[in-house]
């Protein structure tokens, strides 16, 4: 297939689906983790529902953060922040365990 990258750019960016910052990432062929999001108990969110429907249902007042480690998850998503695509498991290893001088 003969596609430029400047097509296939302008595809992703008509689907609407992606951000400017996710097209850039594909297209420089790194991943790109989606942005964790606040959980609120007072927003309608599926996570924060859920919680709220079980503390319905077995009567206990449990919040985002009971469940919910962000910082945590903030270190999951750094650590996978800008992997190239692609690897292998001994490369993708390799990138997690590279400081971030080293990392491609």
């Amino acid at each position: 297939m003969k596609i430029s990258e400047s097509n296939i750019k302008k595809d992703l960016q008509g689907r609407g689906a992606f951000s400017k910052k996710e097209i850039e990432s594909l297209m420089l062929g790194l991943y790109m983790p989606s942005d964790m999001k606040e959980l609120d108990m007072s927003k309608r969110a599926t996570f924060v529902d859920t919680i709220k429907d079980l503390n319905t249902e077995l009567g206990t007042h449990y919040t985002p953060s009971e469940v919910f480690d962000e910082d945590f998850m903030k270190k999951i998503e750094a650590k996978w922040d800008s992997i190239p695509l692609g690897l292998g498991e001994v490369l993708r290893n390799h990138q997690f365990l590279a400081t971030d001088l080293y990392r491609m």
